[in-house]
């Protein structure tokens, strides 16, 4: 997996709640054009305002409460450097010029209906997280070793891994390691495995491997098993997203 994997990303104006899907562990990146949201994240509440960009982490407690005229730019990314999933990083997108670059990220935007430019606006992303982390203010990512561990042994061998080899690899108690990584996590290990499968998935569905090829990569035990585990986790069939890369 590379260091960002956009999953999602556009423009949109929205009014009242807006559908949220719940179980799934991207990071959320807000630019807000004009108008404002409230949202919920992690037994947080926030007021997303104009002219401002919103970084809210691990997306599966995610929670749209209200918005008015809410005019956003929005990335939904996978990262190898994990954020704390309960703070929500605030900053002014004046600092920078960062404003004025998310106005050339909308006219790529609106020039690209088909969203053809996935891997430069993820290039893009990567550039101002990096613009972000290295001048603004650092990012909340999580420091807990063990978890930092696990997490590295889930991308190198998340096709075959269980929560009890993860345990014993860390020699470590399962219990307690399935403890300490919800809480540092907010979701479980295996949770966070069959998310990575997923991910991982599309990425080979995108590269032009077949159905069943991606879900036997990716550790399922047929293509049916796999299909089912893609269209719960990203509401589209693998059918769609070949399509969506061709």
């Amino acid at each position: 997996m590379q260091n960002i994997n956009l999953y999602a990303y556009g423009r949109a104006t929205v009014n009242n709640a807006w559908p949220a899907r719940h179980g799934f562990i991207v990071n959320r990146l807000y630019y807000v054009n004009s108008g404002s949201a409230l949202i919920h994240n992690a037994n947080r509440e926030q007021t997303l305002v104009k002219g401002n960009i919103y970084i809210i982490p691990q997306c599966h407690n995610f929670k749209p409460v209200d918005a008015f005229s809410f005019d956003h730019t929005f990335f939904d990314y996978f990262s190898l450097r994990v954020l704390d999933p309960n703070k929500i990083v605030e900053i002014d997108a004046s600092a920078f010029a960062l404003d004025r670059f998310f106005d050339y990220i909308n006219e790529l935007i609106e020039q690209d209906p088909e969203q053809k430019n996935h891997k430069a606006l993820e290039q893009i992303l990567a550039g101002i997280l990096s613009v972000i982390n290295r001048q603004y203010t650092p990012l909340p990512y999580i420091t807990n070793t063990t978890v930092m561990r696990a997490i590295d042994i889930i991308y190198e061998s998340y096709a075959n891994i269980t929560t009890k080899a993860l345990a014993q690899r860390l020699n470590i108690n399962e219990s307690h390691f399935i403890r300490l990584f919800h809480r540092t996590m907010g979701i479980s290990p295996m949770k966070y495995i069959r998310a990575c499968r997923v991910l991982n998935g599309k990425e080979l569905l995108y590269s032009g491997a077949s159905v069943a090829e991606a879900a036997e990569r990716c550790g399922y035990s047929s293509p049916s098993t796999f299909y089912k585990a893609v269209k719960i986790c990203l509401s589209q069939s693998p059918s769609d997203l070949k399509k969506q890369r061709k």
